[in-house]
């Protein structure tokens, strides 16, 4: 008697991603864009070419995969086959955006912005991009460790849901003109019954991330998310070395300002609109401790963040303000 049977087709790492390394010439021009303050542009080409053709070749895979498993049964061991190599691209992907991410960083991206905030020693230096590639680590393995369990979950609910249909065809022994509907209307019930499964086949949307103020939990594309998390983490050299700084040179105030005024991808921020309307003398501050927050009538650095600011996806940053921009709000607040 027929039923609903499937043999998985799978990808091997290297055949899927290849060996992959920046060339000298790519970092050299990522560098000099960011030299020229051009940092968006060389971002934006560093993603188009490093990261993002890997990401939606994985995206790709797992959408064939989810579309292989609510093709039919598959036998156990091609199911455990599946399983496994779903975790081995994963892997796979994660170190490759790593590598990619740290060539960037260190080679193209943070020499100017040590520069220009004037983190000059060396051991400060590799404390900061150890902290920026830890993060960036942390948040990529995060993801991957998310999307690996989401699409293994939508792999075995769907053979679960195969299972549970070829039982059917076999006790109810439906052949012909009834078997072809019993199957046309079992797969119109499991797109009604699982709207995310069909997202992630559809859309490719493997990703759930608890990215929202209220909790809400979101599907995202793989690609968007890996594309917020590297803008955000290279903005935090930014903002991490304007700090450190700022804590040496013991600054009371800090301004926030628009760092990456590429177009915005999601609503903006309120935290970041609350703090950008409250002007003094002209310019949006953060203090960096409670007794300045105090005296200048404004918000702490660590409040700001606490409520959202300079998080994941947000644009904004911090920037030493001139001394004598520091001596007029101190001779009004006297």
């Amino acid at each position: 008697m027929p039923t609903l049977e499937a043999i998985p087709r799978l990808k091997k790492a290297n055949e899927l991603f290849g060996d992959v390394e920046i060339s000298e010439k790519d970092l050299a021009r990522y560098k000099k864009l960011v030299e020229d303050g051009k940092e968006g542009q060389a971002i934006d080409e560093f993603i188009a070419k490093y990261i993002t053709p890997y990401i939606e070749r994985y995206q790709t895979t797992a959408q064939s995969y989810l579309q292989q498993a609510q093709s039919g049964q598959f036998s156990r061991e091609d199911q455990s086959n599946m399983e496994r190599n779903i975790v081995l691209l994963g892997i796979a992907l994660s170190t490759l955006l790593n590598k990619n991410f740290e060539s960037f960083l260190t080679e193209s991206y943070a020499p100017t912005i040590f520069e220009n905030t004037g983190v000059t020693t060396a051991k400060l230096r590799k404390a900061i991009l150890d902290q920026t590639l830890s993060q960036f680590d942390d948040l990529i393995r995060g993801a991957m460790s998310s999307t690996q369990a989401n699409v293994l979950n939508y792999v075995r609910t769907l053979q679960r849901e195969m299972i549970i249909q070829n039982q059917r065809i076999i006790e109810q022994k439906l052949v012909g003109d009834l078997l072809s509907k019993s199957i046309r209307e079992f797969r119109a019930s499991l797109q009604q019954k699982f709207p995310d499964i069909y997202g992630a086949i559809e859309e490719g949307k493997i990703l759930k991330s608890r990215l929202l103020a209220n909790g809400k939990i979101i599907n995202y594309n793989l690609a968007n998310y890996s594309e917020m998390s590297i803008s955000t983490t290279l903005l935090n050299v930014d903002r991490t070395a304007t700090e450190v700084i700022a804590g040496i040179s013991g600054d009371e105030v800090l301004e926030y300002y628009l760092r990456d005024d590429r177009v915005l991808k999601t609503e903006a921020r309120a935290i970041c609109q609350h703090i950008l309307r409250t002007k003094t003398n002209g310019k949006s501050l953060l203090a960096t401790n409670e007794d300045s927050a105090s005296e200048y009538g404004i918000m702490t650095l660590s409040e700001a963040k606490g409520q959202g600011a300079m998080g994941i996806n947000c644009r904004h940053s911090v920037r030493r303000v001139s001394k004598s921009f520091m001596k007029s709000i101190s001779e009004e607040a006297v």
